[in-house]
């Protein structure tokens, strides 16, 4: 039996030849390029229930095929995300107390998640969200949940709803953040506007 020499086969690393092993970015605030492109989801106004009771009658064999929707425009973000420009986040953050730090529209079923930034003022707080889904003629309040954090002049509290699945023609989502402590409300309400969800 021949054995044949195989060609000796050689590992090189970068360092060998002056280079890194290693390398290291910092990412310190969210593009909003990113968001537009992986993280956004459209909204779809239809909740599975209803598909899958379509389903059930005969009229589809598979729930999410061939359903001809209303003509309703995706939601969307109807405004620039706060710490995509994070020199005037930060400063806002700094006068105000309170930031809204970003905000991502998720689906199944549709709902909101966003960060809020709050200066550490004191160990006892409330965070929260104030939101209308009629043109503020009412609204609820979402307490937002402590997420913890490694920085001792800020604290980073997360927040959460579901949008209703059935939306009359043009009724935006309107919101605005709410930092109490020592007695005091600092309120973030994108200088007076209000944030929008489209």
């Amino acid at each position: 039996m021949l054995l044949h020499d195989s060609p000796k086969k050689k590992v090189s690393f970068a360092d060998d030849f002056g280079g890194n092993l290693v390398t290291i970015h910092c990412i310190t605030e969210i593009s909003e390029h990113l968001l537009e492109k992986s993280l956004l989801i459209t909204y779809d106004p239809f909740p599975t229930k209803w598909l899958i009771k379509q389903a059930s009658k005969g009229k589809q064999k598979t729930p999410f095929k061939n359903i001809s929707r209303p003509n309703i425009p995706p939601r969307q973000i109807g405004f620039q995300q706060p710490s995509s420009d994070y020199l005037r986040f930060q400063k806002n953050l700094e006068k105000k107390n309170v930031a809204l730090e970003n905000v991502v529209l998720k689906s199944n079923p549709d709902r909101i998640f966003g960060t809020i930034k709050v200066k550490n003022l004191a160990y006892e707080k409330s965070v929260f969200v104030r939101v209308s889904f009629d043109k503020w003629q009412s609204n609820s309040d979402i307490q937002a949940v402590y997420k913890y954090s490694n920085s001792a002049m800020f604290d980073t509290f997360e927040f959460e709803f579901e949008i209703p699945p059935f939306r009359p023609n043009e009724s935006h989502i309107e919101f605005a953040v709410c930092y109490e402590c020592c007695n005091v409300e600092h309120w973030d309400s994108n200088n007076g506007n209000n944030y929008v969800i489209l």
